[in-house]
């Protein structure tokens, strides 16, 4: 039977206000009542749980969870609480179990990294847990994460060893060592188990070499492979086109003994070997007899970065910055130079400048510009500047990101989990992850509240929310979305106060440019907000954004003018035109804003100074006919009639010369009704109708006209009235005539 709907809309609503104001066990009083009278509604079970979470009552809470799972078969969040709620109550290998079941509810919806994440905290609650371990390899492999996938296949290995299963611990270190031959753990489990006598296979042979940044390694390629082709192409060592410095002449170099290109191959060929020292020593005659190309200038810089040679090594690093095909790497080797030397903020400048080159090279050209800008603020703000373990934990994320020859592969996963952010406020780059702790992880929370939030379960994505920034309370695009979590509910004051504490933060940070949009986003959230206003105005001000601190002070006025505080609204507009005298703001901006002034002088009656801004704005704009207009209205509200009238001739002038007749009938009529008793006027409406040949218009008019100049003593004018009234073939021509007759009569008689 179904249950009483008021009811129920009036329970869960008293029970989310509850929530909102953390009083757990009012709302777990109201969100039962909620589903006394609604049992299978979700919204109001899923608000139930979360209080009972939020009370510590959590059997009940994890009972709630279950009965959600049941009902939302599609819906990961209460699988992820229930697994959350059995590792507090110290149940981990439940909680992993529910972990596993949540991991195939991604996989079923294709979304392979909250699988990951899942079998990841499966395999950390049980660590002997050989399902979750062979999921994440299977995942990793798939994935293109063969390290990873490594690492999960060697912890399959000795889980088997541990267990007896020494064949199965071989294969598994197999194939560990197949997707990552330096795995020295793998090797070594090998070894052991080939001592221990057991038939295992042939282990492969390993090549323990030094990994490089990836990057670099493919600027060393790029070198090695560009200087081999030189020798075997036309051996010219000394191109026209060279960007780099050169040492010596071209004269020189080309001159130079043909054992010249000997010397480059053995450079070429003592480098791909990893003979170092040899092949600096080569590289650098080379150098010496005037070959000044950009790849051996890079290969000595990078060789004597590898002999810890750091002051040399910057100063060839330097010659081969510029070009496009070796700055990347410059930049990476560089920063390791300065790092090397604890010269910490000229590394981290050059760090930036890599993930710059990284980030702009995976986003399309719409996105560009909001990068390069984030990244401007990013230098501004001094990104990294952290003294100690903040400066290592930059460095240490750059180099694990870069690692190896799947770096392209990291970014293009990076770039697009931050893609999935665009509209929290900042354009999110690289840097800004790799600065919090637990970045990744913070990132995909962020996501899963953003996918909460589209489903309308709000609670969820604040807990999410407060999780995320458990793990990095500094990282302020979080603190961005719970005030947008505030937005969306309705409850703009605690949005505008998040809003605000972030922007503050953001300028702290010496990043006003962030700071700017923060408050951009505040004003969408209270858009009457006269004080988040003015700060925003304040701060473009001061960072000389003084076309958009005109829009604002354009807004600020009329928020005040809706607010019926006009002399404030008056002020701000005045100084909005103080400003604009100092950006040399747009002709038509001042016009608008001079207008802006005027109306709200003639709202307040105060005639002289309208017209006095008026007169500004037709100076100005000579032809701006609505302030003309405006200055007629002025002129005779003022007693100028002669003024008044001189303008109005004027814009009849300007009107029939366009053949805007009915502009010129339309301003007539409004103006003779704004002054009914003026004659000059009533006889410019009756000629302007004659002449159009708008007889019965005219008639009236003129018929009006005599009399005004009957009463007015002006009994000439009034016969020529009559005159041009009776010219015009009046149906009561006879008594126009009569009243003609007896004017002048009345005229000669006195």
């Amino acid at each position: 039977m179904a249950g009483n709907r008021a009811a129920f809309e009036t329970a869960l609503k008293r029970a989310h206000s509850y929530a909102w104001e953390e009083r757990w066990m009012k709302a777990i009083e109201q969100y039962e009542l909620a589903l006394a009278e609604l049992p299978d509604d979700s919204t109001a079970r899923s608000g139930l749980a979360f209080s009972y979470y939020k009370a510590e009552r959590l059997r009940e809470a994890l009972r709630e969870y279950r009965k959600l799972c049941e009902s939302r078969l599609d819906d990961p969040s209460p699988r992820m609480k229930m697994a959350q709620i059995l590792e507090e109550m110290g149940r981990p290998s439940d909680a992993a179990e529910a972990l596993l079941g949540l991991a195939e509810l991604y996989v079923q919806q294709e979304d392979m990294q909250g699988a990951i994440g899942a079998w990841e905290n499966a395999a950390r609650l049980q660590p002997a847990n050989k399902e979750a371990h062979q999921k994440l390899a299977e995942a990793h492999s798939c994935e293109s994460n063969p390290k990873e996938a490594a690492k999960e296949y060697l912890a399959l290995a000795r889980l088997c060893h541990e267990e007896g299963e020494r064949k199965d611990a071989g294969l598994f270190c197999q194939q560990a060592l197949s997707l990552d031959g330096g795995s020295r753990g793998a090797r070594a489990l090998l070894e052991r188990l080939a001592s221990e006598g057991d038939a295992i296979g042939e282990t492969p042979a390993l090549v323990m070499g030094k990994e490089e940044l990836g990057p670099v390694d493919e600027a060393v390629r790029l070198s090695l492979s560009t200087l081999a082709e030189v020798l075997l192409g036309d051996g010219r060592l000394v191109d026209p086109s060279e960007v780099v410095a050169r040492n010596g002449s071209d004269e020189a170099a080309l001159d130079a003994p043909s054992d010249l290109g000997t010397v480059v191959g053995k450079a070429i060929d003592l480098h791909s070997r990893g003979i170092i020292e040899d092949a600096l020593g080569y590289y650098e005659e080379a150098l010496n007899r005037g070959v000044g190309r950009t790849e051996v200038v890079f290969s000595v810089g990078l060789l004597k970065k590898e002999l810890s040679h750091f002051d040399e090594a910057v100063k060839y690093l330097q010659r081969a910055i510029d070009v496009p095909e070796y700055g990347l790497a410059c930049r990476l080797v560089l920063g390791q130079c300065y790092w090397a030397q604890g010269r910490a903020e000229e590394a981290l400048d050059h760090f930036i400048e890599a993930l710059k080159i990284i980030d702009l090279a995976s986003v399309g050209p719409e996105q560009a510009d909001d990068l390069d800008r984030a990244y401007q603020s990013l230098s501004v703000s001094r990104w990294g500047r952290g003294e100690g373990r903040g400066s290592e934990l930059v460095v240490h994320s750059v180099m694990e990101l870069l690692r190896g020859s799947e770096w392209r592969d990291k970014i293009r996963k990076a770039r697009h989990k931050l893609g999935s952010l665009v509209g929290d406020g900042v354009a999110p780059i690289l840097p800004e992850v790799l600065d919090v702790p637990g970045g990744e992880e913070v990132v995909d929370i962020m996501v899963s509240s953003r996918q909460h939030l589209k489903r309308g379960m709000p609670f969820t994505a604040l807990e999410e929310c407060y999780r995320a920034i458990r793990l990095a309370p500094t990282y302020l695009p979080l603190h961005l979305r719970l005030a947008e979590i505030f937005g969306q509910q309705g409850k703009s004051a605690e949005a505008v106060d998040k809003y605000t504490a972030v922007a503050d933060a953001y300028l702290m940070r010496d990043d006003p440019r962030t700071a700017i949009e923060v408050y951009r986003r505040a004003l969408v959230a209270a858009p009457m907000s006269i004080t988040i206003r003015e700060q925003l105005i304040d701060l473009l001000v001061a960072h000389d954004e003084l076309e958009s601190a005109l829009d604002e002070y354009v807004a600020l006025g009329e928020s005040y003018y809706r607010l019926a505080r006009v002399d404030t609204a008056l002020q701000k507009y005045e100084a909005a035109l103080d400003l604009a005298k100092r950006t040399g703001a747009p002709t038509d901006w001042k016009v608008g804003m001079l207008h802006r002034v005027a109306d709200l002088h003639m709202q307040r009656v105060h005639w002289q100074e309208a017209a006095a801004i008026y007169e500004q704005i037709m100076e100005v704009s000579p032809d701006d006919e609505q302030a003309r207009f405006h200055l007629v209205e002025l002129h005779y509200a003022l007693g100028q009639e002669d003024r008044a009238l001189r303008d109005v001739d004027a814009l009849i002038a300007r009107y029939g010369k366009r053949k805007e007749f009915s502009r010129i009938a339309s301003m007539l009529k409004e103006l003779v009704a704004s002054n009914p008793q003026d004659i000059s006027l009533r006889s410019r409406l009756s000629r302007f109708y004659a002449e159009l040949g708008m007889k019965k218009e005219a008639i009236a008019e003129l018929d009006t006209l005599g009399e005004l100049q009957l009463e007015a003593g002006r009994r000439r004018d009034a016969k020529e009235t009559l005159r041009t009234i009776i010219a015009l073939e009046p149906d009561e021509k006879q008594g126009y005539t009569q009243l003609l007759r007896e004017l002048e009569d009345s005229t000669h008689t006195a």
